[in-house]
């Protein structure tokens, strides 16, 4: 609890505190403008109890690991925010409800960076304010009608860029026709029966899954 002194220079700059002296060279020209970053209105609106965000994002991340990555995919519309994502190992989804005020929004976001925003919101409702699947989406408490810098919180979180090719290549999978075949065997390797099923391409693939599985 010492006092601390700091003394500025044009190029410098120096903290003292007690024998220990930090000298520090100033950035030159002006600090970026993070508020102009920030989008001040927004065409989607959602207020969403936070615990109950923070467990859906949870139980859809089960199936993304270090080794195997993947996006989840949020679709905000009639009043529910649907979450779910897609790995080697399977799809999770999930859905919660909110009261959601302007266009629907599908957007896609690091699990991670999302959650890490989420969990150190100290309010049990937050707002998410959303521009369209590739700006990025703000989260500030419920009742907040304040300025940039007297939130108790604000959080700007990026998107990803979905792969919508991988998308409609699943929703052509979902009408093909379905197949029984019979195994003439009383045994079979579980990496060559998932290759059988098409659920994985090689032989590593397989190794991945039935290990992370």
């Amino acid at each position: 609890d010492e006092t601390v002194s700091m003394v500025v220079a044009s190029r410098h700059i120096m903290f003292e505190c007690g024998k220990y002296i930090i000298i520090s060279r100033l950035l030159e020209g002006e600090f970026l403008s993070y508020k102009s970053a920030i989008p001040v209105t927004a065409k989607t609106e959602v207020k969403v109890n936070t615990r109950k965000i923070i467990s859906s994002i949870e139980r859809t991340s089960l199936i993304i690991t270090e080794r195997i990555k993947s996006y989840i995919r949020c679709i905000f519309d009639n009043e529910s925010i649907r979450i779910s994502s897609t790995t080697a190992l399977g799809t999770a989804n999930d859905r919660i409800l909110a009261d959601i005020q302007g266009e629907r929004v599908e957007i896609g976001f690091n699990n991670k960076y999302l959650l890490d925003a989420l969990k150190v919101c100290d309010t049990d409702e937050i707002k998410l304010r959303l521009n369209g699947s590739v700006s990025p989406i703000i989260i500030v408490p419920d009742d907040d009608n304040s300025l940039i810098y007297e939130r108790s919180f604000l959080f700007m979180v990026l998107p990803v860029r979905m792969n919508w090719k991988m998308k409609k290549i699943s929703a052509h999978v979902k009408k093909k026709e379905h197949r029984q075949i019979n195994i003439d065997s009383d045994f079979i390797r579980l990496d060559s029966l998932l290759k059988l099923c098409n659920a994985v391409m090689t032989g590593g693939h397989a190794k991945i899954v039935i290990q992370e599985s």
